[in-house]
């Protein structure tokens, strides 16, 4: 709630009215609903025009195959590439045949490194296929070299795979800087949203396209850890900050979501301990934060009724309230 969308909405409008002719502006978030929430903002600020070429609207996974994948891949291949989130999407397994054969759990071909095929068996759950791996890792990596060089040359890549050869190609000298030259004459700058959820490869490419004078805006919440599942890396993305000069750093303050009290709380859970500025609609709700324990795997009765009272002595609706939890089965318990 601390305003990142609309900062980077104000900034679109800001950039849009200096904008140089025939350049554009690229936004990149990670996920779908939050690019369709960016293309809503920016009809609702009349930002219409960036919604066309030559800008961009889209996540750094699409923007990474359009404009550099694709480019790459064409001048070595007449099949056009085909780019899944993941291997697992098309539950792609390695396993080992014959005398060294493990009867039961396969390994994901996600595990391996897309650039070395190196695997680090910690990542594994399963105890007895870990411990096979472990003894037969070289089998193993062997096995998944084999199978995404078919996987490849079929014209099929993992989001990780394709940001391999993406390093690839703009790591050539010629053909790296023409790319990187060419981006630059069309983009005037690209705004990452979310830039937490980076992983290290995705951060090579924004500094690759930042040393071809591509303005980069990264817009990112260092306390969102929501970085394993792609391999995210916070110390990487506070190094990439240190790139910037120091009057370039802007912190966002206020929180337009929360009231005062929840403020608060949030600032315990977070490194810097540092108390956001309730501004939004709750800016003068005062209602405490109410903490209720319980022994078990469920809530009691207790819970509920204790809630309940919270609620009538606030001068609440019951009907109003929402009852959150990890799981339907323990909402339904809880209410």
């Amino acid at each position: 709630g601390a305003g990142k969308t609309r900062t980077i909405i104000a900034r679109l409008a800001k950039t849009a009215a200096t904008l140089p002719p025939r350049r554009g502006v690229a936004v990149l978030s990670f996920t779908n609903s939050a690019v369709d929430e960016f293309r809503k903002r920016c009809r609702a600020e009349a930002l219409d025009p960036l919604l066309k070429h030559p800008s961009f609207m889209g996540t750094l996974d699409a923007f990474i195959r359009h404009f550099v994948v694709l480019p790459g891949w064409s001048a070595t291949s007449t099949i056009r590439p085909i780019i899944f989130d993941s291997w697992g999407s098309l539950d792609i397994e390695i396993r080992l045949a014959g005398q060294f054969a493990f009867q039961g759990d396969a390994v994901s071909l996600d595990l391996f490194d897309p650039e070395t095929n190196v695997i680090d068996p910690e990542k594994i759950g399963h105890a007895g296929l870990r411990n096979h791996v472990c003894q037969h890792q070289a089998r193993y990596q062997q096995a998944a070299a084999t199978r995404r060089r078919g996987l490849l040359q079929a014209g099929y890549l993992s989001a990780s795979d394709a940001r391999v050869q993406s390093l690839q190609l703009i790591r050539d000298p010629i053909s790296g800087g023409a790319l990187g030259r060419a981006l630059a004459a069309r983009f005037h700058e690209v705004m990452v949203d979310e830039g937490q959820d980076c992983n290290p490869l995705d951060l090579q490419i924004l500094s690759w396209l930042r040393e071809h004078g591509v303005h980069v805006t990264f817009v990112c919440d260092p306390d969102q850890a929501i970085y394993e599942f792609r391999n995210g890396n916070p110390a990487g993305v506070q190094a990439f900050k240190e790139t910037y000069p120091v009057e370039s750093h802007h912190g966002l303050t206020g929180n337009f979501r929360s009231s005062p009290a929840i403020c608060r709380l949030a600032a315990t859970l977070r490194n810097a301990g540092q108390v956001d500025e309730s501004v939004g609609e709750t800016a003068n709700v005062a209602h405490p934060i109410l903490l209720l324990s319980y022994v078990g795997g469920a809530p009691s009765a207790a819970i509920g009724r204790a809630f309940l009272d919270q609620v009538a002595e606030l001068g609440l609706e019951a009907a109003d309230a929402i009852v959150l939890a990890h799981s339907g089965k323990v909402v339904q318990r809880a209410a």
